[in-house]
């Protein structure tokens, strides 16, 4: 394993892919009280893999809303100890193990994993399994952030903003059916009479003089910047020119397909790897360090979920 863990958000969907509002707690105690009672296979091969989910693993206080899931793959092979000088074959089965860090409040996973163990991919086609495919699918969908957008809320002045409108007939309805500020109006007439022309792509720039001290507004840049949360078809490329200081060279931020996967680095952990009781202690620094990018994200995905038509119960594979 490594200190760094990954963000996702976790969740079921039904037959039509919508995301369904299940209770993702009272889901996985259930599964837990059913791996208990042998209710279910708990041991699959996936991907050519002996494959296992182990006990939840909570922490003394708020044990409801807050757990880890471990995941496990058998390792393959002998394994060996040091006994006084000497080799001894280990002859307890040792497995590679994920772990998958809950929390209810804020809706979001984190993962913690080396590259043995079984990886996010693995671990939803495991879970699957165990369910009645015929009704739900389990997910894990990466929590992800722009690192263009972050390039220019760091930087210190901003030069200039290109935006590049796709010209299909799509795209510009789209783009005309979007309700904006006065500047959009303006673009959005502009693209209009530009479609006659049978241009195929149109490029808005906004930018400062010549002197080496001109600079835009940040703070309205962002604001605009943030406010074209048009469809992908729509704007094809958002370039940013922006200096760290008056001295640095112009640097360029593209703010399209920029997404990066959510993280965060535990490096005061003292061991090499994260074990499940440092993660549970610690897991509210790395949420408090990382909600305000991760917020947006689940609120996102789970705006348009729909009721859960059956019991949990429902959900799962029984024996």
């Amino acid at each position: 394993m490594s200190k760094v863990v990954k963000f996702y958000f976790m969740g079921i969907i039904n037959r039509d892919l919508d995301i369904v509002d299940v209770n993702m707690s009272a889901f996985f105690e259930r599964l837990d009280r059913a791996r208990i009672n042998g209710e279910i296979n708990n041991q699959h091969i996936v991907s050519g893999k002996t494959m296992k989910i182990f006990q939840i693993i909570r922490p003394n206080l708020n044990a409801q809303k807050s757990f880890i899931i471990p995941f496990g793959t058998l390792k393959k092979g002998a394994t060996y100890q040091e006994d006084n000088g000497r080799v001894e074959e280990l002859t307890s089965r040792l497995y590679d193990i994920t772990f998958v860090y809950y929390n209810q409040d804020d809706n979001v996973a984190m993962v913690s994993g080396s590259k043995a163990s079984p990886s996010v991919k693995v671990i939803c086609k495991f879970m699957n399994l165990m369910l009645r495919q015929d009704r739900c699918n389990f997910i894990m969908t990466p929590v992800t952030y722009d690192t263009g957008l972050e390039m220019v809320r760091n930087a210190r002045i901003v030069r200039s903003v290109s935006i590049t409108v796709n010209m299909n007939s799509s795209a510009i309805d789209r783009f005309y059916g979007f309700q904006g500020s006065g500047l959009f109006e303006s673009l959005k007439s502009f693209t209009q009479e530009s479609a006659s022309t049978d241009a195929q792509k149109i490029t808005f720039e906004l930018k400062t003089g010549r002197s080496k001290n001109a600079r835009m507004n940040k703070q309205q840049v962002m604001v605009l910047l943030n406010n074209l949360n048009l469809d992908v078809d729509t704007i094809e490329e958002i370039v940013v020119h922006y200096k760290q200081g008056i001295d640095e060279k112009i640097q360029t931020a593209k703010l399209r397909d920029s997404y990066l996967n959510l993280t965060y680095d535990f490096s005061n952990c003292p061991d090499n790897n994260l074990s499940s009781s440092f993660i549970l202690d610690n897991a509210d620094v790395a949420l408090s360090a990382r909600r305000l990018s991760f917020a947006s994200f689940i609120r996102s995905k789970t705006a348009d979920q729909v009721p859960l038509d059956f019991e949990i119960d429902d959900l799962i594979r029984f024996r």
